[in-house]
């Protein structure tokens, strides 16, 4: 839609114009969608106009992505809904589009999202890149654990070394969000309410904590803990914090949390008393090439270089050949004349980035032109555990 203008709102008033169009789109009540929209910074909304009137909108949440260790600026998606007598126009691949060069310009290096539909965000340039994982604890089952930890309830001075803990146990894990503003504040909340936190202290400091809230099971008989962050630094933090939960057995079907398929707290676990699902899978989109290859960690020790060829229609900035240089965990980028070793689009870029799919996999989708040398040495330098995020925006 070559007309429609991509804007930011400038009043408050302005989102209860928006909040039903939200509601249409993700099944929600306005009041819902207007509590949503009061959540997102003013200044991270965007409306698009069509002749000034409200065809659709989106949240723009700017925050970081761990890979090899290394914070990456990344663009958060959400919220992109489109009015329905719009629909089927090309209103959200033109409002996306908009807001995908407006976060390079911006200086940040990939976006992601969570999607509605695989099909209109492919045509944008994204691929599917990493899991969204429940997993639920069967709390009647769960023994009683010993720790010498102690667990209390959480103060306000403690959000800062909360903050430090998660950061330093995220940056190991691919795919997990640097946090911002946005982020933390769903974290401190479950359904409407603050949600309750506990951390677990050694003479140390800070070695785990928990925020939590609750909601009814399907059968409505005994109601589920819903924990929006469950993290643990330590062997006696996770016993600490499991046998908190265990002793909600009385009162809670179950405990609930989201993240990586591999969770290193379920070792403990005596039996196969949990279940783990992918509950959904995120996307991501390369919006600079040099920068995200630059930015990353990589393997510590491994010593390479490689070319190749990048194609990107939507941002023909990325498009070309590069020289990619790895050494001491870092990555130099040139741009050359010629390439020779591997050919990929930006979508497939995205997948072999997050590490989501090894370079063979992408050759045998057809996605990755590469003799052996170039897949052995991609292999090297994406390789690593499987990508995955523990929030959902």
């Amino acid at each position: 839609m070559k007309n429609l203008e991509l804007v930011v709102p400038q009043r408050p008033e302005e989102l209860s114009e928006f909040a039903p169009i939200v509601s249409w789109a993700f099944h929600d009540t306005v009041d819902g969608a207007a509590q949503w929209l009061r959540r997102c910074p003013l200044d991270g909304l965007r409306f698009g106009r069509v002749d000034g009137r409200l065809v659709g909108g989106l949240a723009m949440i700017p925050m970081g992505q761990w890979f090899g260790g290394r914070s990456v600026p990344l663009l958060g998606l959400a919220g992109v809904a489109v009015a329905a007598s719009a629909r089927g126009s090309g209103v959200a691949f033109s409002m996306v589009s908009q807001a995908l060069r407006e976060a390079r310009g911006r200086g940040l290096a990939l976006s992601a999202l969570f999607p509605s539909t695989q099909a209109l965000y492919r045509k944008l340039g994204y691929e599917v890149a990493g899991a969204y994982c429940r997993v639920e604890l069967r709390l009647g089952e769960c023994p009683r654990f010993r720790s010498e930890l102690e667990l209390e309830d959480a103060q306000p001075g403690d959000q800062a070394q909360i903050e430090r803990l998660y950061a330093t146990l995220a940056s190991e894990r691919p795919g997990y969000l640097d946090r911002g503003p946005y982020i933390w504040d769903r974290v401190r909340e479950y359904g409407g309410a603050p949600a309750r936190a506990v951390v677990v202290r050694s003479a140390a400091g800070l070695e785990g904590y928990a925020f939590m809230g609750h909601g009814p099971t399907s059968d409505d008989q005994q109601h589920s803990l819903r924990l929006t962050d469950f993290v643990s630094a330590s062997a006696g933090a996770t016993r600490r914090l499991l046998d908190f939960l265990a002793c909600h057995r009385s009162v809670a079907k179950s405990a609930r949390w989201f993240g990586g398929a591999a969770d290193q707290r379920l070792l403990l676990l005596p039996d196969k008393i949990y279940k783990v699902t992918i509950d959904g899978y995120w996307m991501s989109r390369i919006l600079d090439v040099g920068r995200a290859l630059e930015l990353r960690g990589y393997p510590v020790g491994l010593e390479c270089e490689l070319e190749l060829t990048v194609e990107d229609e939507l941002l023909p900035e990325n498009a070309g050949n590069y020289r990619l240089s790895i050494s001491g965990g870092r990555a130099s980028v040139l741009r050359v004349t010629r390439a020779a070793g591997a050919r990929l689009d930006v979508r497939a870029m995205a997948a072999l980035y997050t590490g989501f799919l090894p370079p063979r996999e992408l050759a045998r989708a057809g996605m990755l032109d590469a003799d052996e040398r170039s897949l052995s040495t991609l292999a090297s330098i994406f390789s690593g555990a499987a990508p995955a995020l523990s929030d959902y925006f």
